[in-house]
């Protein structure tokens, strides 16, 4: 790629750059590139071993890789995921996760996104009525646990959503670790794909909101 410009890669070349995350950018004839899921990826490795910054940091940039992929990317050798405007968390848990579509560990995964990327908690109802005055569902008071063998654990008796009733034995667990290993497999699948000419990608306004969006271009 060193004898093009940015605006001469095709669509390939700009998906291959995207999803090399261990490249610390490719070398153009204007300047360099470089994907922001290579930053994303470096800052999850580099907070998950960290006392202070294992707790929030590494799940906000896990969400962050499987939103991205999930947004862009589709294994086009699979039924296509029935709702076309969900989040691109759930997408990317389907298409590259192996984790069936929408089902219930899937809504407490991203249960758990909009509960941290909102307001930094660890509960979630879903959506609040304000009519009704009454919260959506599903329910989910996240506990982590590093010993849990999977990214997530449900109760085997389901949270109602009432705070004054809630168990211990009602919590869903989560492993950090896990979450982050997910989300770095996911990445690793799409690249697979896109090897081995299976990979398809949807962007709505071409090329430019492609590397405007998700590359990092630097000029000579």
């Amino acid at each position: 790629m060193i004898s093009k410009t940015l605006e001469q890669l095709s669509s390939k070349e700009l998906a291959e750059i995207h999803l090399d995350v261990d490249s610390r950018g490719t070398r153009l004839a204007d300047g360099w590139i470089q994907s922001g899921m290579h930053h994303l990826v470096h800052e999850i490795r580099a907070t998950q071993t960290r006392r202070s910054t294992m707790h929030f940091s590494p799940l906000y940039c896990a969400f962050a890789l499987l939103d991205q992929v999930g947004a862009v990317y589709y294994d086009k050798n699979m039924t296509s995921y029935g709702n076309q405007s969900a989040s691109g968390i759930k997408k990317a848990l389907y298409y590259f996760g192996g984790m069936p579509c929408n089902n219930d560990e899937v809504k407490a995964l991203y249960g758990l996104r909009n509960s941290l990327m909102h307001d930094g908690s660890l509960l979630y109802r879903g959506r609040f009525n304000s009519k009704s005055f009454t919260w959506k569902g599903p329910y989910h008071r996240f506990i982590v646990n590093p010993n849990l063998a999977t990214p997530v654990k449900l109760p085997v008796i389901p949270w109602n959503g009432d705070l004054d009733c809630l168990q211990h034995f009602e919590d869903t667990e989560v492993n950090i670790k896990e979450i982050c290993d997910l989300a770095l497999k996911c990445v690793a699948q799409a690249k697979t794909l896109l090897d081995a000419g299976s990979l398809g990608a949807i962007i709505h306004e071409g090329k430019q909101e492609f590397y405007y969006r998700y590359l990092h271009h630097k000029l000579l």
